[in-house]
């Protein structure tokens, strides 16, 4: 049964998570088509992509008003598109996107709103942008959640499935060699929210038991190389490949993956950090006052800390300095949680099945018509 998908992101490149989802597709439904509708908020030049469609307008990321400039366009964008290709499936990725995409749903498509974060931002903007996106569902057939806590913000009227971005790599636990000291903590990713990291860096900057380490660049690297310049025991290495998270978790005792808890997204989002934590068996600190934090502490599966107060940050590293952390216990529940979890092929197969019935419901019913 032959189909043709539009995958609606708006970035180049598509963030990564979509690309999976893509791979996914061709894996899994080897005859079928894939078309990407994306945003080229740089302008950049770019190299000829198969059935890729861009929309050129100048909205840099940093920039919001630039950006709802740009939306209008995008947005007509979008429906000239999908009357182009008249794809059988559009996967909408984001809230923004599926308030663009919505309207131009025909009956005979299946629209699946890809939950990749939920409305956040101050209260009137969250205000209108779940009003937008609760509008929109009504078109949705089929919703996907990035994080099994976006679950329970949603009706179950609409068919879900939780489809977390679990890592395709192998599990690979490796027992915890933590060195007498210092405790090497690693921050890997994405540079940014230098509010929380500052935190981080005052905690252990004067403390010769730890070495932190950032890999990785991103929006606040500049500003963190300069703020930790001259402190000895504070490294940065800059950008790395993904083939290589598994030697840089190893190179680590304990990983950094605390956010800002006071989004509303974020208290309900799943770190990917999470989930390569539980695959690679090193323990993670998270944000306390989130839904993972609750899970992470029912189950023993890694840290927690309050990102906002130094005081609280230097009391985890007394803690894991003195002993009185245990993490090889800690490293001992993730991999018995991790055994009873599914995999991302596991899961996307479920996505898969409830596409294809709707698929086969709507051109059945076409059919009789």
């Amino acid at each position: 049964m032959s189909k043709v998908y539009v995958l609606i992101d708006c970035s180049i490149p598509i963030n990564t998570r979509n690309q999976k989802i893509i791979d996914s597709l061709k894996k899994h439904d080897m005859d079928c088509t894939i078309h990407v509708i994306t945003w080229n908020r740089e302008c950049t030049t770019l190299p000829n992509l198969s059935n890729y469609h861009v929309y050129n307008y100048f909205a840099p990321l940093a920039n919001p008003f630039t950006k709802l400039k740009g939306m209008i366009g995008f947005r007509r964008f979008i429906k000239d598109v999908l009357n182009q290709i008249s794809p059988d499936v559009i996967i909408a990725s984001h809230w923004s996107n599926l308030i663009l995409t919505y309207h131009y749903k025909r009956a005979d498509q299946i629209l699946v709103y890809e939950n990749l974060d939920v409305p956040t931002g101050g209260h009137f903007i969250r205000l209108v942008s779940s009003l937008l996106e609760k509008l929109a569902l009504k078109k949705v057939n089929i919703i996907v959640f990035a994080s099994r806590f976006f679950k329970e913000l949603y009706s179950d009227k609409i068919p879900g499935i939780v489809l977390e971005n679990k890592p395709r790599f192998s599990v690979n636990y490796k027992d915890i060699e933590m060195s007498e000291l210092p405790v090497r903590i690693s921050f890997i990713g994405s540079i940014r929210y230098k509010e929380i990291l500052n935190n981080l860096v005052d905690a252990v900057r004067i403390d010769s038991r730890v070495q932190l380490s950032f890999y990785g660049d991103g929006e606040d690297l500049d500003y963190m190389v300069n703020k930790c310049s001259g402190i000895d025991n504070i490294y940065f290495t800059g950008r790395y490949d993904y083939s290589m998270i598994g030697e840089l978790y190893y190179k680590s005792d304990v990983i950094w993956a605390a956010y800002p808890n006071k989004d509303f997204n974020v208290i309900y989002a799943i770190s990917n950090k999470f989930h390569e934590s539980l695959y690679l068996g090193v323990p993670c600190v998270f944000s306390n006052g989130t839904k993972l934090s609750n899970l992470v502490r029912e189950k023993n599966l890694g840290l927690i800390v309050d990102p906002y107060s130094v005081m609280s940050i230097r009391k985890l590293i007394d803690d894991i300095c003195s002993r009185r952390v245990d993490l090889l216990a800690i490293q001992k529940s993730m991999i018995d949680f991790q055994n009873n979890e599914t995999s991302w092929d596991e899961d996307f197969l479920k996505l898969m099945s409830l596409i294809n019935y709707y698929v086969r419901h709507r051109r059945h019913n076409s059919d009789i018509k």
